[in-house]
């Protein structure tokens, strides 16, 4: 029976694992933990410390530890003063560094033990008699991992509800799959007797569905089996609810709802209201059938459990309300086959580019993702350490022409990147010695140790804006892994046309591809010319139509060229069976080409 308990407590953590991960990766978040040290020396000193206990009292009592190991192993029996002197000296004398552990690995290690110790201490107050490993407090183990595990996303620029939304799915599953471990073990997390006669419309459900005595249950409850042998041979005297195997199946379906819509909802807690309000109320009906103390709250007779299941629908009505709950259910309806997911401010994303040193801001901000799992974003005009604090503003004028960001990939906090911005005024791209020329860069990509950025040719004007265009642009090329521009190759001229909007260098083949936009459309025939026939003309422009609409240009880089800049080629229609992808949609319109 134990042994059952703990299969289903490492399928939960797989679950919530998984989950976890799953939305991670889903939101583009990634980040390493740091493990404080002294974190570490108290978890190899209780672990020594435990370990000493137990193997001290062994010794002393073998009889006990061989009659039932399992149970000695997770009791509270031990040479306690002894585990406490073994930790004590493990703590004083082990001198750990930093420990920095992946994501996932670093949030299964806290949360783990944090929960652990918080379902110890639940079980102690709802019930000082009832210690060991099937005396655990579901509700314990969620407030205490759920603590930590906000401390950490915090920590690393995550804000509140977006991290309780990565968690809603992962904690729901875990909960179902967990009462799947409390059935089958029978840990007394069972209902009251249930001498009810089974309507004739539930005739189906088994018998083990609707009232159990849970045989061979691992808290030996009940009377004696006839004929068993072993240390588990007791079974309950009457059937009771089996409201473990009830959680369970509701959970798991409960689990299906978050999973389906959690794509769908953009508002920051709103997920997880909606976990807290349905896990809230399954709770709080089940707790009415079930075996568990109760206490007297204002005239009623209720359970901690119940208590802590309607704070939990109080918090989730409370957001409900807070962004407007009636979004949840526009978040259901398909539109043209999607959902309206609507458009959003992202906090965390926001609280990013919110600094008071380094980079400050600029008129342009593109991404470029890196092989390293970093990612480096490149600016235009940029404000340079030139943040009033007192005030909130920034100098009337930026301080270079070009910057980046270099951030590790999914980590949003601030402090952890690093700004880029070369010498002199021009900033971190520059191939020209005059102030006057300038780069601005937009899109790119990497191919090998070598970042390709698109950077448009400007130079300083009179009149107008202050600029101009300097001719043909260029690509510059960035060294990994420090990024250290080493060259800029001279683009073709493109009669006008923009490039560098995006790159999609993930198609099949050796090219990369990247779109842009250009003005004017020939007088000559539907093709626009203006940029050697690229694409073909709106269908509600006509053939006189007057030049300044701007269309959408596709052109294609061969990615083993040793300088591309000088192997674009335009990308024609009938290349459209050859690499069709869905990076573009804004081509897929009436008229345009690759429908």
């Amino acid at each position: 029976m134990i042994a059952s308990f703990g299969l289903f407590l490492v399928l939960a953590f797989a679950g919530a694992f998984l989950a976890f991960g799953s939305e991670y990766r889903r939101r583009g978040i990634n980040f390493a933990v740091a493990v404080w040290p002294w974190v570490v020396r108290v978890m190899v000193g209780g672990v020594a410390g435990v370990t000493a206990a137990k193997l001290t009292y062994r010794f002393r009592h073998w009889a006990e530890f061989v009659g039932s190991p399992a149970d000695f192993l997770v009791s509270v029996q031990g040479d306690w003063w002894v585990g406490l002197a073994v930790a004590v000296l493990v703590v004083v004398l082990y001198r750990p560094g930093w420990r920095r552990l992946g994501l996932m690995d670093g949030l299964l290690l806290c949360c783990g033990v944090a929960g652990l110790f918080g379902a110890l201490l639940f079980a102690m107050f709802e019930d000082p008699g009832h210690i060991g490993l099937h005396g655990f407090n579901f509700y314990g183990a969620l407030i205490a991992g759920t603590a930590a595990f906000l401390y950490i996303n915090r920590r690393h620029g995550i804000g509140l509800l977006t991290a309780l939304d990565i968690g809603s799915p992962g904690m729901m599953l875990a909960y179902a799959v967990g009462r799947l471990g409390c059935h089958f073990s029978g840990d007394g997390d069972w209902g009251i007797a249930n001498f009810r006669v089974r309507p004739a419309w539930l005739g189906w459900l088994p018998d083990w569905a609707w009232a159990w005595r849970y045989p061979h249950n691992s808290v030996r409850q009940g009377e004696y089996i006839p004929g068993c042998s072993g240390g588990y041979c007791t079974r309950l005297v009457h059937g009771v609810w089996p409201t473990p195997l009830y959680e369970a199946v509701v959970c798991l379906g409960l689990f299906g709802v978050l999973w389906a819509v959690r794509r769908r909802i953009v508002r920051p807690g709103l997920l997880f209201a909606l976990y807290a309000v349905m896990n809230g109320c399954e709770r709080f009906l089940v707790e009415m059938i079930r075996v568990t103390p109760r206490y007297e709250v204002w005239g009623l007779r209720v359970s901690q459990a119940q208590v802590i299941a309607v704070g939990l629908v109080v918090i989730g009505t409370f957001l409900f309300l807070r962004v407007k709950w009636i979004a949840l259910f526009f978040v259901l309806l398909p539109v043209n086959g999607r959902s309206q997911s609507g458009v959003r401010r992202d906090t965390m994303i926001s609280r990013f580019f919110q600094r008071d040193t380094g980079w400050i801001a600029s008129d342009g901000c593109i991404s470029i993702p890196l092989s390293d799992r970093r990612v480096l974003w490149m600016m235009g005009d940029s404000y340079i350490d030139n943040y009033n604090k007192a005030r909130g503003t920034v100098g009337c004028l930026f301080q270079v022409r070009n910057s980046a960001l270099l951030q590790p990939l999914g980590d949003w906090r601030p402090s952890a990147t690093s700004t880029l911005v070369g010498s002199g005024p021009s900033g971190f791209l520059r191939n020209d010695p005059r102030d006057s020329h300038l780069l601005w860069p937009t899109g790119g990509w990497q191919v090998g140790d070598t970042v390709y950025v698109y950077a448009n040719n400007i130079v300083n004007a009179s009149g107008g804006l202050g600029f101009a265009s300097g001719g043909s642009d260029f690509l510059a090329r960035l060294r990994m892994p420090d990024l250290t521009p080493v060259g800029y190759d001279s683009l073709p001229w493109f009669n006008g046309a923009v490039f560098g909007l995006g790159f999609d260098n993930e198609e099949k083949g050796d090219y990369v591809y990247t779109w842009g936009s250009g003005a004017g459309i020939s007088r000559a025939g539907s093709w626009w010319r203006g940029c050697c026939g690229l694409v073909r003309g709106h269908p509600g422009v006509s053939g006189t139509a007057a030049a300044g609409i701007r269309l959408l240009l596709i052109w294609r880089i061969s990615a083993r060229a040793r300088r591309m800049g000088r192997m674009w080629q335009r990308w024609e229609p009938g290349m459209c069976s050859s690499a069709r992808s869905s990076a573009w949609p804004a081509t897929r319109e009436r008229g345009s080409f690759c429908r």
